[in-house]
């Protein structure tokens, strides 16, 4: 299949040329180039998990096989077994947990945090307990416990994962994640992304949307004037805070909390 019609993707695999060179387009075209048992893992299983990191522009598998496939766009990791084997969108996939272990080699502490609180939504933590349990010997295995005692799957965002990391690393006791705020009136008026309950301290990170989005801005200055009138602090962080003044945030926090009372 030659010529402006088609493309090659690899190993006699082509597509149409108008056909977007998407996820599941590279792991179906994988799917048919590769002729030995496989499982979609590492990178491309935390992408078909939706996990929000850097994707790898390769396909990676992991292969039983004692000779690894070889062939352009491919990385093939060959292990001694390929675990409990999930099916998403239509492909075989390392399970969370499994997948979790996987990236600990390869990712640093706060992103392999951000990858397991959205694997650990996905299946449990007691799941990827299992996976690590089973993985001793496996290269990463240490960043992986140590990230293990830092996850939280009720997260619902990266950044929000980011900053809960931030602040446990810097001492911060443990804050509660996306739990109602209740009033005065004995009513919830708001979803800190953090917050110390008992003390009234509140942490909302605030996303390009929120000031893009005049809905969105609507609601977060009546959100913010019920925190005041309900007698909490709010510290509003942003993603420019996050990357480029990550001390600052622990520096507001701190105080919030030491103002209220709280030693540790």
């Amino acid at each position: 299949m030659n010529g402006s019609r088609f493309r090659l993707i690899t190993k006699d695999v082509h597509v149409a040329a108008e056909t977007p060179l998407d996820l599941p387009t590279r792991c179906a075209a994988f799917g048919k180039a590769v002729d030995i048992p496989f499982v979609f893992s590492h990178f491309t299983a935390a992408e078909l998990y939706n996990v929000p990191i850097d994707a790898d522009q390769k396909i990676h598998i992991s292969v039983r096989s004692e000779i690894e496939p070889r062939m352009r766009g491919l990385v093939a990791h060959r292990v001694l077994d390929l675990g409990n084997v999930w099916h998403v969108r239509g492909f075989p996939v390392t399970s969370p947990g499994r997948t979790f272990v996987d990236l600990a080699s390869k990712l640093d502490l706060t992103s392999l945090c951000v990858a397991g609180d959205v694997l650990g939504a996905r299946s449990s933590l007691d799941e990827i307990d299992r996976a690590i349990a089973l993985g001793v010997a496996r290269r990463g295995i240490r960043l992986a416990r140590e990230a293990r005692a830092l996850l939280n799957p009720a997260a619902k965002s990266p950044q929000e994962t980011r900053v809960r990391v931030l602040l446990t690393l810097a001492g911060v006791p443990p804050l509660a994640v996306n739990e109602p705020a209740i009033g005065r009136d004995g009513r919830p008026f708001a979803e800190p992304d953090l917050g110390e309950h008992t003390v009234l301290v509140a942490i909302e990170i605030e996303g390009s949307h929120h000031q893009t989005d005049r809905d969105q801005w609507r609601r977060d200055i009546r959100r913010d004037a019920a925190y005041r009138d309900n007698g909490w602090i709010l510290i509003k962080v942003t993603r420019e805070d996050i990357y480029f003044r990550p001390q600052w945030i622990v520096e507001q926090v701190i105080a919030a909390l030491r103002a209220r009372g709280m030693r540790w």
